[in-house]
């Protein structure tokens, strides 16, 4: 009967984990009169959620559950208000924002790039006690279920020093304040002496408390991932209260709602949530308290008080001048854009809030802080693309070539081949489930790179922008154009070094090679040829390390005898429409810039050569990073560069230098003397820096590649042919730091000179 379907359905709303299929984030660009009209959304959809309050003239984003899609966007239609889909699927994002991680965790294990639960977090604070002796916990009070809130205390020495408090999880639902807060206390932990990090903790006391609001943060993991408030009981329909509306500052007033299902619901009277009450407690405890900010997410702001009513502070100016001191330094450091401000004027009004409410406890410099993003992921700000190690045993590379398969976007960095590790350059949006379905098959792997856009942001320096030959940074990576300049300016300086025509590439450009050599006897030719794969910078910053080493060797060194025997042929950039393509769109691109009308653009150029071409090892698909291309030869950029070789007529040593994996290489049909100078090679490149390479024929060392540049060139009669996989093994993999490159190339250099 009705009567049992009716309570069959509130025991399982009541006992299951919310779930938000097919549910959508819109973005409404409401002007003028229309914000009124979005205000009386509310009242047609009680269940929609206001992820950015409609105040002012700023766009608001909208959680829309999926029974309203369709009838939201017809009246949003109807009264002419423009909007776009921000979250296409809530569910989808929600999956993609958390990754599996392992049950035990040390310190030492401890994932900072992964969301963490409180209990994580928590284990995790006792571990920063037990390591750091300048670190203690200090208890601030309990929530409503019982749960402990905890804050850390940094600080060096025992006198007296002025306070501050970074406020964290307030709002239960924004993940990324607590991530963001326990990475500011490892890097004040981790600081090395003498650094301002360092410094900072002999002049002032530091408090974190990484979960203000733990019970809250619990239930978004436990049942809902949208949930904001506390989860007190105050006899009404709904549970908890908005504890950022609950401060006794203009408490009640605008911007807090009196509706108890309200996500702004400011609670049956101020101060009535326990967790706020510990904090207030906490602070004013405390009794040297100059600096508190509570940190928030998202839309980018560094805001200071007041919230409550557009007047300005009596420390206005004090405030706006730190704020915007504070998102000069945000910019600095991935060029993101924050908006300083009082909070009212920034994004709306709010009444009862913790900034406002320790501002007039007389903390002067208190704020409120909104970080990223600007609302694409919204709350569910996901992790980033990683780079993760595999070590598959046996079966296990069957099933790794199985991913390719379930995630085509991930991008193999070393292939799954024999037994060596294999890293796997995982998108942000496939982190998650390629980690559960490693886990399932119970393959072993390690997080390589944490955050890929971080390490191509830590790997090159600004240069300026006009650079002479005297001023020319070898150990910075530079643009094509850079590099050709250089090659203009070594020709012009050096009158045994001239400039040779290679050819040309797809889109037109011109690939050039630097010729060296003494005099104008006859003698063997020598093929150095860098940047085939486009993402491998280290291999053209390397090459170029080696032409300045010739050409300023002092007289009667071996490096300045060996010109007067033979001649070297140095092309630092073999596929320079990719190599511009790794600066201007996507660092990661391997391939040319072919277009064939295929899905996908560009052939891997070192599969691309009449040599057992299409064969094992090389890829069909066009979107495949080892595509082999059309035809044997297709690619402009190759044909090029066979016919340059062969127009040399006495060319007696190649090699195709390349990134990463450290090996020193030769092609198939090796003989005694190719193995013999690879070793020596190695054991010149371990003189240098210690640095071991591990040297063989290519198919056993790495892997079978067919159509390669080191197997045609050898069957054209040289001998001495040669690949190179520069450094490192993978901690940096392609995007190895600019600190690399001059040990690399001193490296290389001593193994180019063995050849």
């Amino acid at each position: 009967n009705m009567k049992f379907v009716i309570v069959f359905a509130l025991l399982a709303l009541a006992s299951g984990k919310r779930f938000f299929n097919e549910d959508q984030v819109l973005r409404v660009s409401p002007t003028g009169y229309q914000l009124q009209v979005i205000e009386e959304l509310v009242q047609r959809f009680p269940a929609i959620d206001y992820w950015t309050e409609p105040q002012g003239i700023r766009p608001v984003d909208i959680h829309v559950p999926k029974e309203h899609v369709a009838a939201v966007k017809v009246f949003l239609t109807r009264n002419r208000i423009d909007y776009e889909i921000f979250i296409e699927d809530l569910q989808t994002a929600i999956e993609n924002e958390r990754s599996p991680r392992p049950e035990q965790m040390s310190l030492a294990t401890f994932d900072y790039n992964v969301y963490h639960t409180l209990d994580e977090i928590n284990q995790w604070m006792s571990d920063m006690v037990a390591t750091y002796s300048f670190i203690s916990q200090v208890n601030v009070g309990s929530s409503y279920e019982g749960r402990v809130i905890n804050a850390l205390k940094l600080t060096r020495g025992i006198s007296q020093k002025p306070q501050f408090v970074i406020d964290c999880g307030l709002h239960s639902r924004e993940w990324v304040a607590p991530a963001s807060c326990l990475q500011a206390v490892r890097n004040l932990a981790e600081a090395p002496a003498g650094s301002a990090e360092y410094n900072i903790l002999n002049a002032i006391e530091i408090y974190v408390i990484p979960i203000a609001n733990p019970d809250g943060y619990v239930y978004t993991w436990s049942d809902d991932r949208m949930w904001r408030k506390t989860r007190s009981d105050n006899g009404k329909f709904c549970l908890g209260v908005d504890p950022n509306r609950n401060w006794d500052i203009n408490w009640s007033g605008p911007g807090a709602d009196s509706g108890a299902c309200s996500d702004a619901y400011y609670g049956p009277s101020a101060f009535s949530e326990i967790e706020v009450l510990s904090q207030k407690n906490f602070i004013a405890s405390l009794g040297r308290v100059q600096a508190y900010i509570d940190v928030h997410a998202y839309s980018q702001y560094w805001m200071y008080p007041y919230a409550w009513t557009s007047s300005v502070t009596a420390d206005d100016a004090l405030l706006e001048q730190i704020a915007t001191d504070s998102v000069n330094a945000i910019y600095s450091v991935h060029q993101q854009s924050y908006q300083a401000g009082p909070i009212s004027k920034v994004i709306y009004v709010a009444s009862g809030s913790s900034a406002d409410y320790v501002y007039n406890m007389g903390v002067k410099c208190s704020f409120a802080a909104e970080l990223r993003d600007t609302g694409r992921y919204g709350f569910t700000l996901p992790e980033r693309d990683q780079v993760i190690r595999v070590k598959p045993h046996g079966h296990q590379v069957q099933v790794i070539n199985e991913l390719a398969e379930r995630f085509p976007e991930i991008d193999y960095w070393t292939e799954p081949q024999g037994i060596r590790p294999v890293d796997i350059h995982v998108p942000k949006e496939h982190v998650a489930a390629v980690k559960v379905f490693l886990t399932r098959n119970r393959i072993d792997y390690e997080i390589f790179i944490e955050d890929l856009q971080t390490a191509i942001e830590n790997e090159r320096s600004p240069r300026p922008e006009q650079m002479s030959l005297a001023t020319f940074d070898y150990n910075v990576y530079h643009t094509l154009d850079e590099i050709n300049q250089w090659m203009g300016d070594m020709v012009a300086t050096y009158s045994f070094i001239s400039q040779v025509n290679v050819g040309s590439s797809y889109e037109g450009r011109v690939i050039n090679a630097l010729k060296v050599r003494t005099n104008s006897t006859p003698k063997p030719q020598y093929v150095i040829d860098c940047g085939l794969h486009s993402r491998e910078w280290i291999a053209p910053a390397s090459c170029m390390h080696a032409v300045r080493k010739l050409a300023e060797a002092p007289a009667g060194s071996a490096e300045y005898n060996i010109l007067n025997a033979i001649e070297i042929y140095v092309i630092p950039i073999a596929n320079p429409d990719g190599y511009v393509y790794t600066w201007s769109d996507d660092r990661m691109w391997r391939k040319t810039r072919s277009d064939y009308g295929k899905f996908c653009l560009g052939v891997d150029p070192n599969r691309n050569w009449d040599i057992n071409w299409s064969g094992p090892g090389a890829d069909s698909s066009p979107c495949s990073d080892a595509y082999y291309g059309p035809s044997a030869f297709s690619e402009v950029e190759v044909v090029a560069q066979r016919d340059f070789i062969i127009g040399l007529e006495n060319v007696q040593a190649y090699i195709d230098v390349h990134a990463y994996g450290e090996y020193w290489m030769y092609p198939y049909a090796y003989t005694h003397q190719s193995g013999q100078i690879a070793m020596d090679s190695v054991n010149a490149i371990y003189d240098v820096n210690g640095q071991f390479y591990n040297y063989g024929p290519i198919s056993q060392v790495i892997y079978i590649a067919s159509g390669s540049t080191a197997d045609y060139i050898y069957n054209m009669g040289v001998k001495c042919t040669f690949a190179a996989e520069l450094r490192d093994t993978g901690n940096f993999g392609f995007v190895l730091p600019e600190a690399f490159i001059q040990p690399t190339a001193d490296e290389t250099f001593a193994g180019l000179m063995v050849i």
